[in-house]
């Protein structure tokens, strides 16, 4: 058992090595323009990123740990527990949900893309069971957002906005024009939450 892990996570090391390797020009540019932090991305991010790396157990999801590499080199700010709690996340998804989750961020903005996460959702086999699953996984992680939820949330605020209304007609108060209420979803549908967003940003 010791044994196969060794190979695999030297496989894996090997991958994030290419990877890295690969992109070699643009982490030198990257910190050319911010020479003060080699040290600390050197001795600190490059380690705590490779930790990550020798316990995935998918290799097609190096690319993505490589990505947040050199995503965390171009931030302004570094934000250790920020890092953290990406790569966390990360560490918890399987590429079929990572497929999922792309989809999601694809829809509407670029549709050859989100036809190509179609077509992988195919190729694994997610049938609508599976679909679901992966939708609660991803909402319990806090990438996704329940529309349900956020119909609820809003019927609270329509009751707030309307309890504000009747307080004002019956004082005698002129009605604000401006006052509106929230448009009521009525599906459980999910949308990416802006943890989400940032998530696939920094990832992909």
């Amino acid at each position: 058992m010791l044994a196969y892990k060794q190979k695999r996570q030297e496989r894996m090391y090997n991958l994030w090595l290419e990877n890295i390797e690969d992109r070699v020009m643009e982490i030198e540019e990257l910190l050319a323009k911010q020479p003060k932090r080699y040290e600390s991305i050197k001795n600190k991010y490059f380690g705590l990123i490779s930790d990550y790396v020798l316990e995935e157990v998918q290799e097609e999801k190096i690319k993505y740990l490589a990505n947040g590499f050199i995503n965390t080199i171009r931030l302004e700010t570094i934000n250790e527990n920020n890092i953290l709690d990406y790569y966390d996340t990360l560490s918890q998804l399987r590429l079929v949900d990572i497929v999922v989750l792309k989809t999601f961020y694809s829809y509407g903005i670029d549709e050859q893309e989100y036809q190509n996460n179609l077509d992988t959702y195919k190729k694994l086999c997610i049938d609508s069971y599976k679909n679901k699953a992966i939708k609660e996984k991803l909402e319990r992680l806090g990438l996704l957002i329940s529309k349900r939820d956020k119909m609820e949330n809003d019927l609270y605020k329509n009751i707030e906005t309307m309890q504000k209304v009747i307080k004002d007609i019956i004082s005698g108060k002129k009605i604000n024009g401006t006052t509106s209420f929230k448009n009521i979803v009525t599906n459980n549908s999910y949308e990416l939450s802006s943890y989400g967003k940032e998530f696939i940003r920094f990832f992909n």
